[in-house]
């Protein structure tokens, strides 16, 4: 993630990490009550298909992750180039509507 949202990233991540303690439990009397099972069973159940979920999950991840780390690593390349030609006189920095910095030539 960009620096910039790394925060909201983390925030994100901590709200699913305490919604899934109340749903695992919801999930768990839930099938207790239909299916008439004892709580042991509930469990290795859930057990088998969250990690399940969390497999496929990881599994996008790692298909996903290089692309995303090589456009990350340009970006930010970018970035450190042009303040490097700013601090050299080369450039001055202008920030466009999406925030995205561009080096602009000084004629």
């Amino acid at each position: 993630n960009p620096p910039e949202i790394r925060g909201a990233a983390l925030t994100a991540a901590n709200l699913v990490i305490n919604a899934a303690r109340g749903t695992g439990a919801f999930f768990l009397t839930s099938m207790m009550t239909m299916w008439g099972i004892d709580r042991q069973s509930g469990f290795n159940v859930l057990i088998i298909v969250f990690w399940t979920i969390t497999a496929i999950q990881l599994a996008v991840l790692a298909k996903t992750l290089p692309a995303d780390q090589e456009q990350m690593l340009t970006e930010l390349a970018t970035y450190a180039d042009s303040k490097i030609a700013l601090a050299n006189g080369y450039g001055s920095i202008s920030v466009d509507e999406d925030n995205h910095s561009e080096l602009e030539s000084q004629c």
